[in-house]
């Protein structure tokens, strides 16, 4: 196929296979499954007798990093999460103070600064 091409033709095919190689590599580390790919590729293609000899080994380092990429996916989330469920807490907590304290619901208003709820009383 590729014999019967221009000089021009097959450097346009050489830069377009670079350019899609780098692509996918640069959307494997958006992904952050790069770890993940080049061990499983490097592994089976440059080490193929040690992964034949060192099934568990091999299965247990790829199950490895397969749980670090998803720690990395989940764990900004569920911080995220977590520091939402704690700001909500703050904010009832200061509510519940302030109806303790005879202040009704219109007069009450929140304003989150460094994190933190701050509870502003109006008179």
């Amino acid at each position: 196929m590729f014999r019967n091409l221009t000089l021009a033709q097959q450097m346009f095919f050489f830069v377009l296979a670079v350019f899609l190689i780098l692509l996918v590599f640069r959307i494997l580390v958006k992904l952050k499954l790069a770890p993940v790919l080049v061990y499983a590729a490097c592994a089976n293609l440059i080490f193929p007798e040690w992964v034949a000899e060192q099934k568990a080994l091999y299965w247990t380092v790829l199950a490895g990093l397969v749980l670090v990429t998803i720690f990395r996916w989940v764990g900004p989330r569920l911080t995220a999460h977590m520091e939402e469920q704690r700001i909500m807490r703050e904010i009832v907590e200061q509510s519940r103070a302030a109806e303790a304290m005879g202040y009704r619901n219109d007069q009450i208003s929140f304003e989150v600064k460094n994190g933190t709820p701050q509870i502003k009383i109006r008179q």
